[in-house]
């Protein structure tokens, strides 16, 4: 037999006549019906003799393909194309140099020494081969055993990349989306960052979506419909990106892009353009069909000074810009931005140290009875008495404060300190009129659902009587929680606690509400009543206002009172009660205690 005829040479024992094709693996809990040997060889001599070996395997079907050419015989390890590999390092050919081409990712494979080598063993182990054995031992029962474990590692060994595999896309997945997380999209934004590093003229744009009222509709419909939207989201968000781009899920309704190429900042917004038109059309979610705007940020990078961090927060901070502008829009990261956002956090930080040290005072400003000018009421406002810049406006802090949830800890605050006061000024004037505090109670108060515990937590600790407390809430609270503002309110109602709706006419509701609800007063905003002398469209809705309370037998309140005539026309219109700068403006208790007493002995 020539050498050169017989390179390669296919002995296939059993079943004849069947051709080789690549191998493609096998289940992972089964052997194969016919074992795959590549047999790597020099030597006719050599294959020879493992082929008769192999025939005298009782039960086991072998297929052997023999190599002579230790280049194409890497190669082919290397594919993957055979079960089993074994290489005879007897002759010319280096077993070392075989498995290092094949990078030792390959078929399993089995060296065979001319002799005993322990040493040399442990090198073709490291280089990658699964066993070795010696010519001169090798017998029928020797070659299926150290095949078949082989075999059996081999298989081992895939099971355990196939878990590990999947454990890494565990990691570096979200679960529901399948999109990369926010630890593998900081580390794609680092790798566009090394790019702008040695091409200073590459530029690239990260941009955050967010889902506006998600909360909304994930509390309403349940998290296994909100799942849902957001995996919609995903897949539409993803149709307005090239191949180049990445999508990931940040966390819960937020989402990132990264733009791996953006020329200019042009480009960027023509993305969030893009990424806003996708989620343009309705939401099918179960049977309900949901209109979703999105509130998008982008941090167009053009320096390489900067870390993923801090490129994304970038865009994080430009998102809540886009939402505070009242979302469904997107905005551009600027270095004000940055400044805003520090201010803020060091706002929430000082606000949570507040909430601690108790640096809340109520100011109060009295309510007046239009028929008889009696003081009969006081509102309760929250100031915060800062430690360095005195007095500051809730303006400043109560929108952070319902954001963070410490506007549950603040409103508790703000009962017990009112409930208390209130309690002694009528212990102080106990055979006139009793005077009534009215409290305003945040939204967020009536999501979590502490909204009675505290009322009768501070009436309980102040002994003030549930008659002498006015809960004051917003229009817009009710047409958010109307289900179960309703209970609540109606709950306050059986206690003898009245309930005043607050800023009524700026909000959305219908007036087929309000028919229903347990109020008795309602409160014109002061929008309203400054132009209630001018005969503009806002004075024809105080008037209508009025109107209509009239009609539901409930009282009103005008606020923002600040001039004469427009008392005089309150009191036409038949409003009960005002209050205003007209009469004063809110202040600490112990000058509300001496207006208190100057009116009780009026």
């Amino acid at each position: 037999m020539s050498s050169k005829a017989n390179r390669k040479r296919r002995c296939e024992i059993r079943p004849p006549g069947m051709e080789l094709e690549p191998q493609t693996g096998h289940d992972a809990g089964t052997r194969p019906a016919a074992f795959r040997i590549l047999v790597i060889t020099d030597q006719v001599r050599q294959f020879e003799k493992i082929e008769r070996l192999c025939r005298q395997w009782p039960t086991i079907d072998a297929r052997l393909t023999w190599e002579s050419d230790a280049k194409e015989a890497a190669s082919i390890i290397a594919q993957r194309r055979y079960d089993v590999a074994l290489v005879d390092d007897c002759g010319t050919i280096n077993a070392v140099d075989v498995l290092q081409r094949s990078t030792g990712e390959g078929s399993p494979s089995i060296v065979v020494f001319a002799e005993h080598d322990s040493a040399r063993g442990e090198i073709v182990l490291e280089a990658g081969a699964t066993d070795w054995v010696t010519a001169p031992e090798l017998s029928p029962q020797l070659l299926e055993r150290v095949i078949h474990y082989a075999f059996d590692r081999e298989r081992v060994l895939n099971l355990l990349r196939s878990s590990q595999e999947r454990a890494r896309h565990r990691a570096s997945h979200d679960a529901l989306t399948g999109l990369p997380n926010r630890a593998t999209f900081l580390d794609r934004i680092e790798a566009v960052l090394a790019r702008s590093r040695v091409e200073p003229s590459y530029h690239f744009c990260v941009l955050v979506v967010d889902l506006d009222r998600f909360k909304v509709i994930n509390e309403s419909l349940g998290h296994q419909n909100g799942d849902r939207l957001i995996v919609e989201a995903a897949r539409r968000l993803k149709r307005a990106l090239s191949s180049l781009d990445t999508l990931a899920r940040l966390g819960g309704d937020e989402f990132g892009v990264l733009m791996d190429s953006a020329h200019d900042l042009r480009a960027a917004e023509g993305m969030a353009a893009a990424l806003q038109a996708q989620c343009s059309d309705p939401f099918l979610v179960d049977t309900h069909s949901l209109h979703v705007s999105t509130s998008i940020g982008i941090s167009f990078v053009e320096s390489s000074a900067v870390n993923p961090e801090e490129v994304l927060l970038n865009a994080d901070t430009a998102m809540y810009g886009a939402k505070s502008r009242g979302g469904s829009c997107y905005t551009v990261f600027g270095e004000e931005m940055r400044s805003q956002a520090m201010r803020l956090f060091d706002l929430e930080t000082e606000l949570r140290l507040a909430v601690e040290n108790e640096e809340f005072e109520v100011f109060y400003q009295p309510i007046y009875d239009v028929a008889s000018g009696d003081l009969n009421g006081a509102e309760a406002l929250v100031r915060w008495r800062h430690p360095r810049h005195g007095v500051v406006s809730p303006a400043e802090f109560i929108p952070l404060a319902e954001e963070t949830g410490l506007i549950v800890e603040i409103g508790q605050q703000v009962l017990h300190q009112a409930c208390r006061q209130a309690a002694q000024w009528n212990l102080e004037r106990r055979n006139g009129p009793p005077l009534s505090i009215s409290v305003n109670i945040s939204p967020v108060q009536f999501h979590k659902g502490v909204v009675m515990r505290d009322v009768l937590a501070a009436l309980a600790s102040s002994g003030l009587s549930p008659h002498a407390l006015r809960i004051e809430i917003t229009e817009s609270l009710l047409m958010q929680e109307i289900s179960a503002a309703v209970r609540v309110l109606r709950e306050l109602g059986a206690r003898g606690i009245a309930v005043d709706l607050d800023d009524f006419g700026t909000g959305y509701s219908s007036l087929s509400y309000l028919a229903d609800l347990p109020v008795s007063r309602l409160k014109i905003d002061r929008a309203f009543v400054s132009a209630i002398t001018e005969g503009s469209g806002r004075a024809k809705i105080a008037q209508a206002i009025i109107s209509l309370a009239h009609s539901l037998d409930l009282e009103v309140t005008a606020e923002g009172v600040e001039n004469e005539e427009q008392l005089a026309v309150l009191q036409v219109l038949g409003c009960q009660h005002v209050q205003g700068f007209l009469f004063s403006r809110p202040v600490p208790a112990e000058d509300f205690s001496a207006l208190w007493r100057s009116r009780a002995c009026a």
